[in-house]
């Protein structure tokens, strides 16, 4: 996960929305729900982290199985930097190869321990919501999206969040809302890499600007297709099946 500490951004409705404060209760269910570790990015725009910002991360960094990483803006927007941050895994010692790495937004909270049990199979890529993808045109949602630390890097090329930003940029023509960047660029080198695929007439593909495949690619053995993990929320508290993760909207910041 990563956060923006010092700005929310300005689309969608989003300014003031507590993403701060949303990460440090997710956080804790998580630690509390599940015996995963968690990987929290912090970007900011101070050149030096004030004590304030210090003490923020003291409150995450609660735990053995809490990792911090704080990294500055630079001239990138703060907002935006925090959602792509969140694909690349960072060179640390603690992340190996082989270890698995699951995307998630801070407002994400799990409602079950076994959330990631899926994780178990032998598939090389896991969209936990590939239901919501494959019904609409839309990209694949951050929340969740799994694959190893090498297979993420090899995906990806660049190592930071200014050269995927221009990488993609200059090849999806973004419009000035940049709200979505993120899931735009792992949406497209997940369906380019045929590890994970649509119905090959699926209007991604053209949205994307990726080659239409010739011909259906069988991706089963490669792909986990997650088909009941939609999100609850205060609009839609239940569903048919079991809610495995909650999912809070900034109409919910009142009345809650």
């Amino acid at each position: 996960m990563a956060v923006c500490y010092s700005s929310n951004t300005l689309y969608h409705g989003k300014k003031h929305y507590p993403y701060t404060y949303a990460l440090l209760l997710s956080t804790d269910l998580w630690l509390q729900l599940t015996d995963h570790s968690i990987l929290v990015t912090i970007v900011h725009n101070e050149t030096d982290p004030s004590d304030e910002l210090q003490q923020y991360a003291a409150k995450l960094n609660n735990s053995n199985r809490v990792q911090i990483v704080l990294v500055e803006n630079g001239s990138m927007d703060c907002p935006l930097k925090s959602q792509i941050i969140r694909l690349i895994p960072p060179p640390k010692a603690w992340l190996r190869p082989n270890d698995l790495y699951v995307t998630s937004d801070v407002d994400a909270f799990p409602m079950v321990p076994s959330i990631f049990e899926v994780l178990r199979s032998n598939h090389k890529i896991w969209i936990f919501q590939y239901q919501h993808t494959l019904m609409r045109t839309d990209t694949l949602p951050i929340s969740f999206i799994a694959m190893r630390v090498h297979l993420w890097r090899d995906l990806l090329i660049q190592n930071s969040s200014e050269s995927l930003v221009s990488h993609f940029g200059s090849i999806l023509n973004w419009a000035q809302d940049t709200w979505g960047f993120d899931q735009d660029i792992v949406s497209r080198v997940i369906l380019s890499s045929k590890l994970c695929t649509l119905p090959k007439d699926h209007g991604l593909y053209p949205r994307l600007r990726i080659p239409i495949p010739k011909k259906q690619i069988n991706d089963t053995a490669t792909c986990f297709h997650g088909a009941t993990w939609a999100n609850c929320n205060k609009g839609t508290p239940t569903l048919a099946h079991v809610c495995k993760w909650w999912h809070f909207y900034p109409s919910d910041s009142q009345g809650v």
